[in-house]
């Protein structure tokens, strides 16, 4: 493992080196405040781990795609989105 958090409001991540990926599952429960939040603790993961290579996030955030701030956070670190 390489790093994980997890809150009593309910939203949580882990993420796992598998071979040269970094894999971040998480989830975030559908409540307006906490997905914001969960977006701000989710680039503090990122960022705090610095991985150099491919990244895959999965995870239910709780939004669409397309207002989904977890999936514009994977932009900034070059990832896409699929549906």
């Amino acid at each position: 493992m390489c790093d994980e958090f997890c809150d009593k409001r309910g939203y949580a991540a882990i993420a796992l080196q598998v071979q040269n990926m970094l894999m971040v599952n998480s989830y975030c429960p559908p409540v307006p405040g906490e997905i914001h939040q969960h977006a701000i603790k989710f680039e503090e993961l990122l960022i705090k781990l610095d991985w150099q290579g491919p990244i895959l996030l999965c995870g239910d955030w709780n939004q669409e795609p397309h207002e989904c701030l977890v999936a514009t956070l994977a932009t900034m670190y070059g990832c896409f989105t699929v549906d």
